[in-house]
């Protein structure tokens, strides 16, 4: 397997799989990892005497496809955030990412159906914010960032016939 140095924590090293090792002291010892509620995996690297939260996607995109583009971020191809191997991952834009989390959707708390729903009965007056965020079971201020196009703008709205 194929380890590279991590840039800027040079007693770290990572593999395309997403696994990384500290080698302090001759030693290479695999990391345990954390797991934030979306499923994104993080480790901490010490440099210093002082700990740094890392994302492994990240760490595997900046190692192994060089430096994140400006306005760009890390996107699961599959849509899994705990798949950290190379070939799953890419930079792209926010827009990008957000489209691909619709067309995966497993892990994307609404579909694009959804969305166009939730503009649907606001438009038309059929149900509030609040209304709107429990039926969908997301929050009142998702809701008016999908409904004021602040999120999910390359979503095309499904035509509703009466």
């Amino acid at each position: 397997m194929k380890l590279s140095s991590i840039k800027d924590f040079s007693d770290y090293m990572i593999s395309p799989l997403g696994y990384v090792y500290s080698c302090k002291g001759g030693r290479r010892e695999l990391l345990q990892f954390g797991t934030i509620k979306t499923g994104h995996r993080f480790v901490y690297l010490f440099k210093d005497g002082k700990g740094h939260k890392r994302y492994i996607h990240r760490l595997v995109l900046e190692t192994f496809m060089g430096a994140c583009p400006k306005g760009m971020e890390a996107m699961h191809l599959d849509g899994n955030p705990s798949n950290n191997k190379v070939d799953n991952l890419q930079w792209g834009t926010r827009s990008q990412n957000l489209r691909m989390s619709n067309l995966v959707g497993k892990y994307s708390k609404v579909s694009a159906y959804d969305i166009s729903m939730i503009r649907y009965y606001y438009k038309t007056k059929t149900l509030n914010q609040y209304e709107l965020a429990k039926m969908f079971k997301i929050s009142q201020p998702s809701v008016n960032d999908i409904v004021n196009m602040k999120t999910y703008k390359d979503t095309k709205d499904v035509v509703f016939y009466s």
